[in-house]
């Protein structure tokens, strides 16, 4: 790795890009703009794209025809760095210890967005071009739940067509094991002994390494620990031929960013969602040991419940949790 690698980086984690918090509004277009000359200085055409919200970066080399087209999505924008008590070291300092840099957003998402950019960068300048047609879509809004991506994608679905697309914000599970995204399955299933449908969260097999083991279970018994009202009951955890899982309470309904593909919520019924996730991360972070990001529209599960009508219930897969909260609302 070539030195000033490494300075980029440092450079790149300087930004306080934090999206969940508006005055921090001009340091995410900071940053942006950052990514834009980075991205021009080998050659990319590429443009800040406005949106609503935060900035979309997109580049891309010059297409020729015959070649198949690649998309490399990321985000650069980060989560709050709170509670601050807990970092060794100032947040948005990226500190380097035993191999490793400490800082915000180092690994969600502006380390592996940079290492594909550096990556690009390299093929290039040793040959002059890439061998695949080029699109680079970073976005600013990702930990704010993507709310301007949807549109951009759209309205440029055309030119954005691809064969590949590559998602680099995703975890590693540990060194030199292949990782995919989804690391574990939630699937519905019914409990003999309990004799109820019980959402059932197993451990994919190809997945089950040691640490991966450990921080499964690890999840499963922080949830289990949990007493609110508006957070499912864990009720089993055990291994059956080879395959770590855990029952949980069965919730059904969509997704809020399902829902909200179909037009947008009524703002009675959006400022409810939002006070009662509120509530929710706040319990979460009043346990001390469990720092919970924003409740994020995929996480918001809707429900239809007879007894009481119309119902909305919060669900999040973070350590991972699912939460319930019903609520009345007129359509």
């Amino acid at each position: 790795m070539r030195e000033n690698y490494l300075e980029d980086f440092y450079s790149f984690l300087r930004f306080p890009s934090i999206s969940t918090d508006d005055q921090y509004a001009e340091r995410v277009s900071e940053c942006a703009n950052w990514l834009v000359k980075r991205l021009t200085r080998f050659g990319l055409e590429t443009q800040l794209v406005p949106t609503r919200g935060h900035p979309i970066v997109w580049a891309r080399n010059k297409h020729q025809p015959g070649r198949r087209t690649v998309l490399i999505y990321g985000h650069y924008d980060v989560q709050p760095p709170d509670p601050l008590e807990l970092w060794d070291s100032p947040p948005f300092e990226p500190v380097l210890k035993n191999g490793y840099v400490f800082a915000r957003g180092a690994t969600d998402n502006k380390g592996q967005i940079l290492s594909h950019i550096l990556g690009i960068q390299e093929t290039i300048e040793q040959n002059g071009d890439l061998p695949v047609n080029l699109h680079l879509v970073i976005e600013g809004e990702e930990e704010i739940g993507s709310a301007n991506l949807g549109s951009f994608l759209e309205e440029n679905r055309d030119a954005l067509k691809c064969d590949v697309a590559v998602v680099s914000d995703t975890g590693m599970i540990e060194r030199g094991v292949a990782t995919r995204e989804e690391v574990d399955q939630l699937l519905a299933a019914r409990h003999k002994r309990l004799d109820r449908r019980v959402a059932l969260k197993v451990l994919r097999p190809e997945m089950a390494t040691a640490v991966a083991a450990e921080r499964f279970l690890a999840e499963g018994r922080i949830l289990a620990r949990l007493s609110h009202r508006n957070i499912v009951r864990v009720y089993d955890a055990d291994e059956k031929e080879g395959f770590l899982y855990y029952a949980m309470e069965f919730v059904e309904g969509e997704s809020l960013a399902d829902r909200l593909k179909r037009g947008a919520l009524p703002p009675a019924e959006a400022v409810r969602l939002a006070v009662l996730a509120d509530e929710i991360e706040n319990f979460l972070l009043s346990l001390g040991e469990i720092h919970r990001p924003p409740v994020l529209p995929k996480e918001i599960l809707l429900v239809f419940r007879i007894s009481s009508g119309n119902g909305r219930r919060v669900s999040s897969l973070g350590l991972p949790f699912f939460f319930r909260l019903d609520v009345r609302i007129s359509e």
